[in-house]
């Protein structure tokens, strides 16, 4: 609650600012450019491909890990399709881990490689090296699977570097009620911060440069958001969607951009500038 706090000083700071200093600030860290976009509708990106999106392929090089292991599954009430129940192969918590590489929309492999967490449902993923802060922009994205822009199975993000203390996510919902199930009836430019913003093979970018949050996270969770309106955003607002959420949110996949050196490679730096002094060393010598 502090940090929530804290981001709405900063977020009337910089309205009274100006416009030219809200221009610099807005181009200048994702963190700033997430603050200014808490007020109001139609000001978020949209579909991937278009001016401003900030939609992460499925394949974009930035990516340099993808989650690898499951700290907890909770499986949610089961939903109107059946696809979250007992017996379904899409209620397994490791379907999300790895590249989800496939033949399936912008070359995702959402048939096979996802995850349903049901009606309430949540999965914590963890990572092969702790996702770390850049100061710059965006560290990881979080893949859905859904079947066009649109068409969205929310989640809300909270990050943690010890599984106890968690940091939600600012996220934010401007969509007026409900959603008819199994219709592409979500104006994207109204949303921002949730699993299962884009379509398949396109992530939402998430950071975790913000105040009070730690500076290197090893664990990721995604909370199924119903849409009824009874789960509120960052800013107070009742969150809509779908309903019934077919399925709760899907998770194909979390892939990181900017994630802490493997000991491996620290070791060979480490060697690789002792080889470098010592050689200066001997230049000098003769």
């Amino acid at each position: 609650m502090l940090f929530q706090s804290y981001r709405e000083v900063m977020i009337m700071n910089l309205r009274c600012v100006g416009s030219v200093l809200l221009l610099t600030v807005i181009t200048s860290t994702n963190l700033f450019a997430q603050l200014w976009t808490a007020s109001g509708s139609g000001s978020y990106p949209g579909n991937p491909g278009t001016p401003g999106s900030d939609a992460i392929a499925l394949t974009s090089s930035s990516i340099v890990e993808w989650a690898s292991g499951v700290q907890q599954y909770t499986l949610g009430s089961p939903s109107v399709s059946g696809s979250d129940s007992a017996g379904s192969p899409y209620i397994t918590g490791s379907n999300c881990l790895g590249y989800p590489a496939g033949s399936g929309p912008n070359g995702a492999n959402s048939s096979v490689h996802v995850t349903n967490l049901g009606e309430n449902g949540s999965i914590v993923l963890t990572f092969p090296e702790p996702i770390v802060a850049n100061g710059v922009g965006d560290e990881f994205a979080v893949f859905s699977n859904g079947l066009t822009n649109g068409y969205c199975k929310l989640g809300q993000v909270s990050v943690s570097n010890n599984d106890v203390n968690w940091y939600e996510e600012p996220n934010y919902s401007y969509t007026s009620g409900t959603l008819t199930t199994y219709a592409a009836t979500t104006i994207l430019t109204n949303i921002e911060g949730y699993c299962g913003k884009y379509e398949a093979g396109y992530g939402e970018p998430f950071s975790i440069d913000y105040p009070g949050f730690p500076s290197t996270v090893n664990y990721v969770k995604i909370q199924d958001v119903q849409g009824t309106g009874s789960v509120l955003d960052s800013a107070g607002n009742p969150i809509y969607g779908n309903v019934p959420n077919d399925d709760g949110a899907n998770v194909v996949g979390v892939g990181v951009m900017n994630a802490a050196p493997e000991p491996g490679t620290l070791a060979l730096l480490g060697a690789a500038a002792f080889v470098g002094l010592v050689a200066r060393r001997r230049r000098r010598q003769i």
